[in-house]
Formats: C-alpha cells, sequence, structure tokens
C-alpha cells in the first residue's frame, strides 16, 4: 500500500503512482520488459513502491546487441 505522505508534492505524480497501484492490484503475475535507459529506471521504482506483496514481478532485459 502506498504511503502518499512519503511522495512528493506533485499532483501528477500522486496520480501517476495511484493508478499504477491500482492496475498493479488487479494482477498477480506481472512482467515487465526493461530497456536499462531512466525512463525503465523510474518505472522499476514506481512498480517496486506500489506492488503488494501479493505481486510476482519479473523484470526482464533483452540484450540485442544494439544498445549502446
Amino acid at each position: 500500500m502506498l504511503d502518499v505522505n512519503s511522495m512528493p508534492n506533485n499532483k501528477t505524480i500522486v496520480d501517476a503512482m495511484l493508478k499504477a497501484e491500482s492496475i498493479l492490484a488487479g494482477h498477480k503475475k506481472i512482467m515487465v520488459s526493461i530497456s536499462g535507459g531512466s525512463d525503465s529506471d523510474v518505472m522499476m521504482d514506481m512498480i517496486e513502491r506500489c506492488k503488494s506483496p501479493n505481486n510476482e514481478i519479473d523484470y526482464v532485459f533483452f540484450d540485442t546487441g544494439i544498445e549502446f
């Protein structure tokens, strides 16, 4: 469960976190594809903060050889 008091005082961030929490609550097993970029870091942080103890989350990185 999210602790809204520990999040930044920004309505957009709070709304995104609450939406992510509601989406994660509807699924037990989740697989997330990550690229290793900064957007993936933010997504992983958001998921880790929003997940419930019932969620099983696997993060997957595919090395295509075209990343710098």
